[in-house]
C-alpha cells in the first residue's frame, strides 16, 4: 500500500511502497510561508501507476492544512495547476530567480552555494537551478532552424526568468566552458537574445585563495555585452571553498552562513531597483 510523507530536512514530500521511496517532489523555501516545487520524480518501474498525481495531491492537502502557498516550478506542477483551480488558490506570486552553476561537477562546491543560495532567497522570490550540461556547444548553423530542442527549451526558461544569481568556478585564470557556453546558446539567434534586462548577481566560487576573481571578471564581462545589469556591490568571492561545509552539506558556521545571506539580500535589493 502507498503512502505518503513530508521530510523537512529533505526538502521533498516522498510516496512510499513497502519501505521504499518510488517518488518525490522536492522544493526548496522562499521566505515562512511559500514552497518552491521544482521537481516531480517518479522511479521508471512505478510510472504510469498515477503516483505523481497523487503525490501532487498528497502534497497540496498538506500545504493548504499548513496555511502555505506554492510556487510552481516543476513542468508537471505546473501543468496541474493549470488544470486545478483548487491548486491554484495556494499558488504564490513569486519573482522567479534562474541560479546557474558552471560547474558539472557532481559534488562542486559552486552547486552547493548555489542551492543554498536559492534556498536563501525571501518571501516573494522563488530560486530555481537551472541545468546547462545538457546544450551542446553553440554552433551558428544551428540558428537556421534545425537547432537542438534543448536550445529551445533553455532559451524559453531563461525568458521566463525575472532575475539571475550565476555561480562560477575559476578554470585557468577564466569561467568554465559550459557556462560560456549556455550564455552563448540564450543570446541567439542574433537579435533575440533572452538573456537582456534582467538584473544578475556573479558569484566567484573556489578551494583556492583568490576568490575566482579571474572569473567573475570573464562572466561579467559578457553580461555586459548581453545587456544584463549585474550587481556591483557587495563584490562576491568565495574562497577556501572547502571549508565552508560540513559533511551534511550544511554551512560550517554561522559566520560563513551569514556572509552568504547578506550576498543573496543585497541582491533582492538591487534586484528590486531594477525590476522597479
Amino acid at each position: 500500500m502507498m503512502t505518503f510523507v513530508y521530510n523537512e530536512e529533505k526538502r521533498r514530500y516522498a510516496a512510499m511502497d513497502e519501505g521504499q521511496e518510488i517518488g518525490r517532489l522536492l522544493f526548496s523555501k522562499s521566505g515562512e510561508k511559500t514552497l518552491v516545487f521544482k521537481h516531480l520524480i517518479v522511479e521508471p518501474e512505478h510510472r504510469g501507476k498515477g503516483v505523481a498525481g497523487q503525490l501532487l495531491k498528497y502534497a497540496m492537502e498538506d500545504v493548504a492544512k499548513r496555511g502555505l502557498k506554492v510556487v510552481p516550478v516543476c513542468p508537471y506542477v505546473r501543468k496541474a495547476f493549470d488544470e486545478n483551480a483548487e491548486y491554484r488558490q495556494n499558488e504564490a506570486v513569486a519573482k522567479k530567480v534562474g541560479v546557474i552553476v558552471g560547474s558539472l561537477r557532481k559534488e562542486s562546491f559552486s552547486r552547493k552555494v548555489a542551492e543554498k543560495m536559492s534556498d536563501m532567497l525571501p518571501e516573494g522570490y522563488a530560486g530555481e537551478l537551472v541545468e546547462i550540461g545538457q546544450l551542446p556547444l553553440y554552433n551558428q548553423d544551428f540558428d537556421e532552424g534545425n537547432g537542438p530542442e534543448s536550445y529551445d527549451a533553455f532559451r524559453a526558461k531563461i525568458a521566463s526568468l525575472d532575475g539571475l544569481i550565476f555561480v562560477t568556478p575559476e578554470y585557468n585564470r577564466g569561467t568554465s566552458a559550459v557556462l560560456k557556453n549556455a550564455m552563448d546558446v540564450a543570446s541567439r539567434p542574433w537579435g533575440h537574445n533572452k538573456w537582456g534586462g534582467k538584473p544578475a548577481m556573479v558569484v566567484g566560487v573556489t578551494p583556492g585563495a583568490l576568490g575566482a576573481m579571474a572569473a567573475v571578471i570573464d562572466v561579467r564581462k559578457t553580461l555586459a555585452f548581453l545587456n544584463v545589469p549585474v550587481m556591483g556591490q557587495p563584490e562576491a568571492y568565495l574562497s577556501n571553498a572547502g571549508e565552508m561545509f560540513k559533511e551534511d552539506g550544511s554551512f560550517a558556521s554561522e559566520e560563513v552562513k551569514g556572509f552568504v545571506q547578506k550576498l543573496v539580500d543585497s541582491y533582492v535589493k538591487f534586484a528590486q531597483k531594477t525590476l522597479g
